[in-house]
């Protein structure tokens, strides 16, 4: 068996003495003052055995309501919208991405900027980076926007940030400053690789502190570059299965960008690193410096919810080892006033078998459930890509039996149980991906791997 369903099954069997009779708790955390976030950072079990190989560390963090007065406008966007217009966009997907931007148009108010950056295999400034003044004008040049040729992704994204970065540059104000990009299809001009264009976009997000969101429209588009690029970009993916949907879905990225709650949101993560090794960090990005981890989320939203687990291989022999955990933001809901809010851990070597059992953290074993089990998901929808269809619904019902022993041992929670039914659903249609023509099937799994994506990304314990 699998090192990690070795420690599954030793994670399990462990934690049931502890957590039988609990019920579900919030993962909200605690409050700084004068902050906007609720913080929780807690390693998965609080002591460690002789045989302990990994150290998982939970962080979650969820933005306040938001409760500014009516009379406050939201915070000024800095919006570049980069649009694919080549051949395949022609028809329902160029008209309904027309009527996406119009929205977008409508709903500026006065202190916003908005550039519009069309692509094909050329790219065209079509509205450069600017107040709008005149929406009537504006919104009769998108209704004359036509489809082109192929399709250069790298030149368009490169020019929406172009577009923000200068007048960010220009301005040194406070505003959300973002990219849209929307696509129907794959990169064949220019940079294609999916890991150096996600490279592209991790700079200008970490660097800049520009994020970028991507929307992919049908059957045609490559989704593992569209997430790559939102996840290392610091932005949204979202999968558009119709493109009449695509109006409501940049609805809710511009809702979104109205509440923020938080600015300049860095995570600093201190270990002892002749002890620990990083392993891995789930979902986000994250850059190790000797014996620090940090990751960037920028702008955090109201409500917003971040679960991070992070896996350090345990490399030498000592006891006890701290770890702490330094959260630093802005909150613009007090006058952009700077927060910092500490966490400090301790894993010590646990002294018998029952004081290890008794040592799990529940919040922190929940995140671990959501990612192992996502995780499972996302090997499944791989396998049911490569038409290995045996392989996939054997991988999907290990995480259903996976979340079902978590469930009694460590309780309900609406959202992994929503997540088991999703997986539970997704088994009983893998026969019928056989049957499937190739244009249906690759929307399912779109929607399965999307699915998956928001589950990480966008969580709501």
């Amino acid at each position: 068996m699998k090192a990690t369903t070795l420690f599954m099954m030793a994670f399990m069997l462990c934690f049931s003495m502890q957590v039988q009779s609990q019920t579900a708790t919030t993962h909200h955390g605690a409050l700084a003052d004068n902050g906007s976030l609720y913080f929780k950072a807690e390693p998965l079990n609080n002591t460690f055995t002789e045989s302990t190989d990994n150290i998982y560390y939970y962080v979650h963090l969820q933005g306040l309501p938001y409760t500014a007065p009516a009379v406050q406008s939201r915070m000024p966007l800095n919006l570049s919208v980069v649009i694919d217009k080549s051949g395949s966009m022609s028809g329902n997907k160029l008209a309904y991405a027309k009527e996406a931007l119009k929205y977008i148009i409508n709903n500026l108010n006065e202190g916003d900027y908005l550039s519009v950056v069309l692509y094909d295999s050329n790219v065209e400034v079509f509205y450069p980076q600017q107040k709008v003044k005149d929406k009537d004008a504006l919104l009769e040049r998108v209704a004359g926007i036509n489809s082109g040729s192929s399709t250069n992704l790298e030149g368009g994204i490169r020019k929406g940030y172009e577009m923000v970065k200068t007048t960010k540059l220009i301005l040194d104000s406070d505003m959300i400053h973002r990219v849209i990009l929307l696509s129907d299809g794959l990169a064949n001009v220019g940079i294609t690789n999916s890991e150096q264009l996600g490279a592209i976009t991790k700079s200008f997000f970490e660097e800049d502190r520009i994020s970028i969101s991507t929307f992919g429209v049908g059957a045609g588009y490559n989704e593992d570059l569209m997430a790559n690029i939102a996840t290392q970009g610091g932005g949204n993916y979202y999968f558009i299965d119709s493109p009449e949907k695509l109006p409501s879905m940049f609805e809710e990225e511009l809702k979104g960008m109205s509440k923020v709650i938080a600015q300049n949101t860095q995570l600093e993560i201190t270990f002892p690193y002749e002890v620990l090794s990083h392993k891995k960090t789930y979902a986000y990005n994250s850059t190790v410096k000797g014996n620090k981890l940090s990751i960037s989320f920028n702008d955090i939203f109201s409500e917003e919810q971040k679960s991070i687990l992070i896996v350090f291989k345990k490399t030498r022999k000592k006891d006890p080892i701290a770890i702490s955990c330094k959260l630093t933001y802005e909150n613009p809901m007090s006058n952009g006033m700077s927060i910092v809010d500490n966490r400090e851990n301790t894993v010590t070597l646990a002294k018998n078998k029952q004081e290890h059992e008794s040592g799990f953290n529940k919040a922190a074993s929940e995140g671990y459930a959501m990612e192992i089990a996502a995780e499972m998901y996302a090997e499944a929808t791989v396998l049911c890509n490569q038409n290995s269809f045996k392989d996939a619904k054997n991988k999907t019902n290990e995480a259903i039996l996976f979340l079902d022993k978590h469930f009694q041992l460590v309780g309900e929670n609406t959202y992994l149980r929503k997540l088991q039914t999703t997986l539970k659903e997704y088994k009983t249609i893998i026969d019928d991906f056989k049957k499937m023509d190739r244009v249906t099937f690759s929307l399912n799994i779109k929607r399965q791997k999307h699915y998956r994506y928001r589950t990480i990304s966008c969580p709501k314990f």
